[in-house]
């Protein structure tokens, strides 16, 4: 199989210890080659590229991967297939604005940016060359089946979304809140993600939203680093482990960053075409799977489909017996997993040259209605309209 040379750019937890890893243990499957890891922290790029030499043993190949904290000699001295750039969302546009003058085969994680201002700079630096959003629902076999039964007209028209999520209360989003200045950001990414499946099945733009939600209070003293999240844990660094489990060990959650964060509400989205979303989320204690049920009603009939599962159903107003369709994920893996796989199919085909499915102008629009989401939100439900001008939704 081919393989292509891909450069990390930045050691975050989910980008050193959750993808570039998943690339390594793929390597045969997709060719994703991690030759590269940057970090301005140069123990952090260290860390990172000992543990994917490791997993490239485990996979019977000899890799070298060099950690530099130089991004501009990185990218003068080497030509890479491609960049994934895994670094906080703050950092996103000097980035591509760095990395795109020496390379048009980037990737990014949502959020794109946290700020509407800075979401269309990046869409509009990028136009002529695009980078490729990291939306792998869209590439995913069940929710790409939903999308196919739609189109075929399987259900009619569409006239109703219903998303709901059930998100566990892990470690990870728990470090992440310790970690991260902006405590909202991984919430945000995972909203924009939400966004882009409503705006990818309803075809048209929202033209409002309206949301209510609250903050929770999980108790750390649930958390066992070593349970029920056992394989996220063995991926952390020694370092990282340690602030974990002085988490785990909740001694002082009063005091804990980002202790209280929001993690349930409902959204209701208006779309131009008239169809209405309808998105509930909620995040539940450490033992629970996450879980993504989504509902499709036309004028002939409706999907049922759920993600953890990889079954749907397929019922018409005509009186016949539901259609089951099932074996549409691979269970052997983690949801999250499944996911990361399926964007990863897609890399090959956008280092050859193939333009990206998703690029940076719908990660900007996925951010605007994530904003304007949370923006209901904090103004106790009252509805928001789109497009938001430049400086709104930043509260």
């Amino acid at each position: 199989m081919k393989t292509y040379s891909v450069a990390l750019i930045g050691a975050s937890l989910r980008g050193a210890y959750l993808l570039a890893p998943a690339m390594a243990d793929t390597v045969a499957r997709h060719g994703l080659q991690v030759c590269a890891v940057y970090d301005p922290d140069l123990a952090k790029a260290g860390e990172a590229a000992l543990l994917l030499v490791s997993r490239y043993e485990q996979a019977g190949m000899s890799v070298e991967v060099q950690a530099t904290d130089d991004l501009t000699s990185l990218l003068t001295d080497q030509v890479f297939d491609l960049l994934v750039v895994s670094v906080p969302a703050e950092d996103h546009l000097p980035l591509v604005e760095e990395i795109h003058r020496v390379s048009d085969r980037l990737v990014l994680e949502a959020p794109i940016a946290l700020n509407v201002a800075e979401a269309r700079a990046i869409a509009a630096a990028t136009e002529d060359h695009p980078v490729f959003m990291n939306f792998p629902r869209r590439f995913d076999s069940g929710w790409y089946k939903v999308f196919e039964l739609l189109q075929a007209g399987m259900i009619g028209e569409l006239q109703f979304i219903n998303l709901s999520v059930y998100l566990a209360a892990t470690n990870y989003l728990r470090l992440w809140q310790r970690s991260q200045e902006h405590a909202d950001e991984l919430f945000l990414g995972l909203l924009c993600q939400y966004m882009d499946v409503c705006h990818w099945f309803a075809g048209d733009e929202c033209v409002s939203i309206a949301g209510v939600g609250d903050v929770g209070h999980h108790d750390l003293d649930d958390y066992d680093p070593t349970g029920a999240f056992k394989t996220l844990f063995s991926r952390l660094p020694i370092a990282w482990r340690s602030l974990v489990s002085e988490a785990a060990e909740g001694d002082e959650v009063d005091d804990f960053p980002g202790d209280d964060f929001l993690d349930h509400g409902a959204l209701t989205l208006t779309y131009a075409n008239e169809v209405t979303a309808t998105v509930l989320f909620t995040s539940h204690g450490p033992a629970a799977v996450d879980e993504e049920d989504l509902e499709l009603v036309g004028s002939k009939g409706r999907i049922w489909f759920n993600a953890r599962r990889g079954v749907l159903y397929v019922h018409t107003f005509d009186g016949s017996e539901p259609e089951r369709i099932d074996g549409l994920a691979d269970l052997s893996l983690p949801c999250f997993e499944r996911l990361d796989a399926a964007f990863f199919a897609q890399l090959p085909l956008f280092a050859e040259g193939i333009p990206p499915a998703v690029t940076a102008a719908e990660g900007a629009h996925a951010l605007t209605m994530a904003l304007a989401a949370l923006e209901s939100i904090n103004a106790n439900g009252v509805p928001v309209l789109l497009p938001l001008e430049i400086g709104e939704g930043e509260g």
